[in-house]
C-alpha cells in the first residue's frame, strides 16, 4: 500500500488531499475513508497509508490508516 501526507484538510466539509510519497499526483480522502479512532485529529501533515482507488473525480484514497509513528504521539494526545 502507498503512503503519503495530508497536505489538505478542510474538517467542516469532511474531504481534503493526500500527496503520496512519489508525487505521482494528488488523492482525494474523505472522513469515511479514515479510521475512526483518529478520524476526529486527522489534520495537514499526517503521514498515512492507504489503498488507490479511482472516484468520480479522480484518484481517491480509501481505508486511510495513520503511520505506526504518528498513531502513538495521537493516542497520547
Amino acid at each position: 500500500m502507498p503512503t503519503g501526507t495530508i497536505t489538505r484538510f478542510f474538517k467542516k466539509q469532511g474531504y481534503g488531499y493526500i500527496t503520496p510519497d512519489d508525487n505521482d499526483g494528488d488523492y482525494v480522502v474523505t472522513l469515511d475513508e479514515v479510521s475512526a479512532h483518529i478520524s476526529t485529529q486527522i489534520s495537514e501533515g499526517l503521514r498515512v497509508q492507504f489503498e488507490e482507488d479511482e472516484g468520480a473525480m479522480g484518484l481517491k484514497a480509501t481505508n486511510v490508516i495513520v503511520l505506526a509513528d504518528q498513531a502513538v504521539e495521537l493516542l497520547q494526545v
